[in-house]
């Protein structure tokens, strides 16, 4: 018997068949049980466990608001694998476009870098997944200026300060502050 783990996603789906062909036939789960008179299946993958429901608007299903395409917004579900490689053939055999390319990244964490092989696809409903392979961990000290500054400017509103300061450079608007020596 499998164990549970302590927080399980419940995605809430319209087409159940479909959305089990995604989880488990591309992306690699089991189904660990299932209720198929209620539209129910519960998924697991080497400890990533997720729960699928079919959508039933006359069921008083636990619904906070209209569900509207795509689902999930606002949330990705990191799903860390053994290899991303066999999940993306799948993926490329059935033409199942990507939502991020699989690359290479390193995210820092306290004084190390965690790095992994990543990428991001969506599921039938629109569910935001990224499936990750662990490149492991390095110091922090070997994170370049480069990828330091590429890591920054993938946040839209750092690119925009560094922008306007580039801007303010370019235009002969500097200042010179005084440093506090040690």
């Amino acid at each position: 018997m499998f164990a549970r783990n302590k927080l399980v996603p419940e995605l809430m789906v319209i087409d159940l068949k479909n959305s089990l062909h995604f989880w488990a036939s591309l992306i690699g789960f089991k189904i660990t049980y299932e209720r198929p008179e209620a539209g129910f299946a519960y998924l697991d993958n080497n400890g990533a466990q997720i729960m699928l429901e079919q959508y039933a608007p006359d069921d008083g299903q636990w619904m906070t608001g209209a569900l509207e395409a795509p689902f999930g917004r606002g949330i990705n579900f990191q799903i860390t694998v053994d290899l991303v490689e066999p999940i993306l053939e799948r993926l490329s055999e059935v033409e199942w476009p990507l939502f991020r390319p699989c690359a290479d990244v390193w995210y820092r964490a306290d004084a190390v870098e965690v790095g992994q092989r990543e990428f991001l696809v969506q599921d039938p409903d629109g569910y935001l997944v990224r499936l990750v392979e662990s490149l492991g961990e390095r110091p922090r000290s070997d994170f370049s200026a480069a990828e330091e500054t590429a890591y920054l400017l993938r946040s839209p509103a750092n690119a925009e300060r560094l922008d306007k300061s580039i801007g303010s450079l370019r235009a002969g608007k500097t200042y010179s502050v005084k440093l506090i020596e040690d």
